[in-house]
C-alpha cells in the first residue's frame, strides 16, 4: 500500500465523498466504543449513515459469540436499527470448532466471563491438557493482568502438543481513558514462540472477511469500505482483501501518532507511522463522526 499521500479527512461525511461505498465494515472497540462506553457522536453518525442507506456490518475481534456483542451494543443504546450485521472472531472460532470437532474435550485459557464460547457444542471443557484435543484462548483474566499470567497453561499445552485456537488476534486494545488492555494475541504469539501450533480467527485473517462478504451477499470490493483503529488488524486485513480502508486515529494508534484522542494527525507523522509499520490505510479520520 502506497503511503505517499497519507490522506486525512475531518469526518465520515468527507470520507464518503472521497471514497464512495455502499457497504461499511466497521470495527467496534476503538471506533464505536471502548468496551464500556460509546465514543462521542457515534450514534448520530450511525443515524446519518442509516439515512444515507449504507449497509453496516460491525466486525469485532471480540472472543465471544456475536449475540454477546449485540447485547453490549444494546446496553449502549445502539439498537439493531443502526446496523445490519454483527460478526465476531469468537463467532468464527465457534463455527470452526463446530465443524471440526464433534466430540471430545478442550482446554480453555481465558477469563471465566468468556468461557461459554463453546458451551453449546457437544464438547467437554477439561482442566487436564492431556485429555484435550485442542486448546482455545480468549484472553487474560483482568485488564491489568501480567503478560506471563497464562505461562503455566501454555506449558501444559505444549507438553501435549495441543493446537491452540486464538479467538482474538489483537495484542491490546485501549479504553477512552488511555488504559491499555492486553488481549489473547499476546498469549498466542508466546505459544508460537514456544513451538506451538496456533490458528487465528478474526482480523486480519481471511476467514472472517469471507464470512463478512457472504453476509453482504458478496459485493465487489470497490463497493466496500473497512473502518478500524488498528493497523495490524483492521487495516492489514482490509488491504489483504483488496478493500479500501479508513484508520480511526482516536483508538489504539493515538499514542504512536503523538496525539490526543480526537485530534487530527499530522500527515507527515501518519506517513512515518505507515512506513514504520509497513501498513497504510487509504485514508484516516480522527474519530467516527459525521
Amino acid at each position: 500500500m502506497d503511503s505517499k499521500m497519507a490522506a486525512v479527512y475531518a469526518n465520515m461525511q468527507e470520507i464518503l465523498a472521497a471514497l464512495p461505498a455502499e457497504y461499511l465494515i466497521v470495527d467496534l472497540w476503538g471506533v464505536i466504543h471502548d468496551g464500556v462506553y460509546p465514543y462521542p457522536g457515534v450514534k448520530e453518525t450511525l443515524e446519518r449513515l442509516k439515512q444515507a442507506n449504507k449497509k453496516i456490518l460491525f466486525l469485532s475481534n471480540a472472543p465471544r459469540r456475536a449475540q454477546r456483542a449485540v447485547e453490549t451494543l444494546t446496553r449502549m443504546d445502539i439498537s439493531g436499527e443502526y446496523y445490519h450485521f454483527v460478526l465476531t472472531s469468537g463467532e468464527v472460532t465457534h463455527d470452526f470448532v463446530k465443524k471440526k470437532y464433534t466430540s471430545g474435550s478442550y482446554y480453555y485459557i481465558g477469563p471465566e466471563k468468556d468461557a461459554g464460547l463453546l458451551a453449546d457444542l457437544p464438547l467437554t471443557r477439561t482442566a487436564d491438557a492431556g485429555k484435550a484435543k485442542f486448546a482455545v484462548v480468549t484472553g487474560y483474566d483482568n485488564d491489568d493482568s501480567p503478560y506471563d499470567e497464562k505461562k503455566k497453561d501454555l506449558d501444559a499445552c505444549i507438553r501435549h502438543k495441543l493446537p491452540l485456537l486464538c479467538a482474538n488476534p489483537d495484542f491490546e486494545v485501549v479504553r477512552q481513558n488511555g488504559v491499555r488492555v492486553p488481549c489473547a494475541g499476546i498469549i498466542a504469539a508466546e505459544y508460537e514462540s514456544m513451538g506451538g501450533e496456533v490458528m487465528y480467527f478474526g482480523k486480519p485473517h481471511e476467514a472472517v472477511y469471507n464470512r463478512a462478504r457472504e453476509l453482504f451477499r458478496n459485493p465487489p470490493p470497490e463497493k466496500i469500505l473497512a473502518i478500524g483503529d488498528a493497523l495490524e488488524t483492521d487495516i492489514k486485513g482490509a488491504n489483504g482483501q483488496g478493500i479500501r480502508s479508513v484508520l480511526v486515529t482516536c483508538g489504539i494508534m493515538a499514542e504512536k501518532l503523538g496525539i490526543e484522542p480526537g485530534d487530527m494527525p499530522a500527515r507527515e507523522v501518519l506517513k512515518g507511522l505507515y512506513d514504520q509499520e509497513k501498513i497504510a490505510a487509504t485514508a484516516a479520520i480522527p474519530a467516527f463522526r459525521f
